[in-house]
């Protein structure tokens, strides 16, 4: 858990927010589906080999063998056709090793090939925050949700604007998702916080109770509404 407070701040009287990424968002199931998603839709225009290649990937990485899975990308590296889509696998797999500048140079080469590519955005936006580079990401998160009201780039927005301690532009952008998204938990928390932060501890108090309707063992807001012993 990180930390931005310091002792001259007011602490509010709700748990403080911590800047715990969700699990959602470092998953990276959309980045898998979307490639397998796309290699589907030009299967026809692809050699068999080539796809035996693709699926080998994918195997390697549920063995656990992302470097085996990268390996086998480097052919499709070097053609036209399948060029975009091997920067964007390449790009996680780097990604899910820590290897965050490498993966955002795969994810730069493939915004360069296709330059409307919101995966290549979101994918140098994680690497970003990954490296608690906030602002910077942002700025790729902004360019994605210029083109679209992107799920993945508002969660990852809410992420970054608590690491920003930016609580007004937080509860602003949680309250539109809560709206759109009322099933969220997550979305729900990030409200909870952004409130308690503001001083507004009602608001604050009606969104862990949201919460705990979606999640009842939720512990932080269980503790944030005195539901169980709080740690020392």
């Amino acid at each position: 858990m990180f930390s931005f407070i310091t002792n001259r701040e007011r602490t509010p009287a709700l748990p403080r927010p911590s800047l715990r990424i969700p699990r959602m968002l470092l998953l990276g199931c959309w980045s898998m589906l979307a490639a397998a998603q796309a290699v589907t839709g030009v299967a026809s225009a692809l050699p068999a080999a080539t796809l035996d290649l693709w699926q080998l990937s994918y195997e390697k990485e549920y063995a656990g063998d992302a470097g085996g899975a990268l390996r086998l990308l480097e052919p499709m590296l070097k053609e036209a056709d399948t060029r975009e889509l091997a920067l964007l696998r390449t790009g996680w797999l780097l990604y899910s090793r820590q290897q965050y500048t490498a993966s955002a140079s795969h994810y730069l080469d493939a915004l360069r090939l296709n330059a409307l590519s919101l995966e290549a955005r979101l994918g140098i936006m994680l690497n970003l925050m990954a490296q608690k580079r906030w602002s910077e990401a942002m700025r790729y998160g902004q360019q994605v949700l210029a083109q679209s009201d992107n799920y993945i780039a508002q969660s990852r927005m809410l992420v970054c604007e608590e690491a920003l301690r930016d609580w007004g532009a937080l509860r602003q952008r949680a309250q539109k998702l809560v709206s759109r998204y009322p099933s969220d938990p997550d979305a729900w928390i990030y409200l909870a916080r952004a409130h308690a932060w503001l001083g507004h501890e009602k608001d604050s108090q009606r969104a862990y109770r949201q919460v705990l309707r979606l999640v009842p063992g939720n512990q932080e807001a269980r503790v944030a509404l005195n539901l169980v012993q709080k740690t020392p």
